[in-house]
């Protein structure tokens, strides 16, 4: 029976793992959308994982042609949250996915 556990456990892993890069990515593509279209997704000391718990909750665009328009990434969890934003960087004011491995990301 153990020897049938471990490689799902193993594969549950790489699939927690999959998912979180996925998120990740779909994090930063949204919220570079809604910063371009008008919304400073980064503002003030906003970590990532604060950036993504904003568009986790809805950001609603208040200037520009897409007023009203809301940003929104919906049926996320916090542990999600934090799992995805181990894999994307602020710089420049924008989300910067890396799908490298969390411990080996470099500036």
């Amino acid at each position: 029976m153990i020897s049938f556990a471990i490689p799902w456990f193993g594969n549950a892993k790489e699939e927690q793992r999959s998912a979180a890069k996925r998120n990740a990515q779909n994090f930063c593509s949204l919220g570079n959308s809604a910063s371009v279209a008008g919304h400073d997704m980064t503002s003030g000391d906003a970590s990532v994982e604060v950036a993504f718990k904003r568009i986790a909750d809805g950001v609603m665009i208040a200037k520009s042609p897409l007023k009203g328009r809301i940003f929104k990434m919906p049926n996320i969890n916090e542990s999600e949250i934090k799992a995805s934003s181990a894999y994307a960087q602020i710089r420049n004011s924008k989300l910067i996915y890396f799908p490298s491995e969390p411990t080996t990301l470099r500036l």
